[in-house]
C-alpha cells in the first residue's frame, strides 16, 4: 500500500498534459502523499486494506467497499481530509472537509473505520 502511494510521486505526466474534458492532470503533491501516508499509518491492523487511488486533479484517495459499507477519504496536500462515510448497518451517513492533525481523526470517519473491523 506504501509503495502505491509513493509511486504517485514518480508518475510522469507530460506537461500541459489534459484530461479528456481539457482540464490539467496533476501529480499528487509531496504534501499529499505525507499526509496519505499518515493516514495509513493511523489505521489499526484489524482494519481492511482500502483501494487506494490517484486523481486527476492530484488528490490521492482511499476507499472501502463492504457490503453495504461505503467509506472514501482524500487527501490533497491542503492539510485537510476529505471524507464521505455510509455504513447503514451501524447508523453512519456523514461527510466532512477538516483539518488532518496525526494522531487524530475526525470523530465521524474514525467511528466509520473502527465499524468495518
Amino acid at each position: 500500500m506504501r509503495s502505491t502511494i509513493l509511486s504517485c510521486l514518480s508518475l510522469a505526466v507530460e506537461p500541459n498534459s489534459r484530461d479528456l474534458a481539457g482540464n490539467p492532470i496533476l501529480t499528487p503533491c509531496e504534501a499529499a502523499v505525507k499526509d496519505a501516508l499518515s493516514f495509513l499509518d493511523l489505521l489499526g491492523p484489524s482494519v481492511p486494506l482500502p483501494r487506494v487511488s490517484w486523481a486527476d486533479d492530484g488528490e490521492i484517495g482511499f476507499c472501502w467497499r463492504i457490503a453495504a459499507a461505503f467509506i472514501d477519504v482524500g487527501f490533497y496536500g491542503n492539510g485537510q481530509i476529505s471524507y464521505f462515510a455510509r455504513i447503514p448497518s451501524a447508523g453512519i451517513d456523514s461527510d466532512g472537509d477538516e483539518d488532518f492533525r496525526p494522531p487524530s481523526l475526525p470523530r465521524s470517519l474514525a467511528s466509520a473505520i473502527a465499524a468495518l473491523t
